[in-house]
């Protein structure tokens, strides 16, 4: 996994850090600003659950690193994927108001609760659920199969 980054940002990254094969950030300063570019890729279906957790916490050890003064972008797959298991943030934002735009795909679940709960903790935006247009919200498409794998939040 790795971030292609313009060439005109390329003397503005003054750090790099990969945790593991799930998880890379940059940090860059750009005017005034310090901005943190962090790709992350989910443990998916199957694999045990001390991987699972091993990786939140990874998540969560990074985002306590970064000041609060400092923005953070985080993208990626979240989501783990198979059958019944994905994640779902739904439409319904309470309790999430500040982190949930209102707008989702399907339901929420048990597993989106880890996600919305994850960005409440950070005080990151789930970006994807301030679109209108479902074809918006869907990241994933495999012939009738919809879902909402990737999310990006700030």
């Amino acid at each position: 996994m790795g971030i292609v980054v313009d060439k005109d940002l390329k003397e503005k990254i003054v750090g790099v850090k990969r945790l593991g094969d799930r998880i890379i950030a940059i940090k860059l300063v750009v005017g005034e600003e310090i901005i943190y570019i962090i790709l992350a890729y989910a443990p998916q279906t199957g694999l045990v659950e001390s991987v699972k957790s091993q990786f939140w916490e990874e998540m969560g050890g990074l985002l306590h690193e970064i000041p609060t003064s400092e923005k953070i972008f985080l993208g990626g797959d979240l989501n783990w994927h198979g059958g019944d298991l994905n994640w779902h943030v739904g439409t319904d934002n309470r309790g999430y108001g500040s982190v949930h735009g209102g707008q989702g795909f399907r339901e929420k679940n048990e597993l989106g609760d880890t996600i919305l709960d994850f960005a409440l903790a950070f005080d990151l935006v789930i970006a994807i659920t301030a679109l209108k247009r479902e074809d918006h919200l869907i990241t994933y498409k495999s012939g009738i199969g919809r879902s909402q794998i990737d999310f990006f939040c700030s």
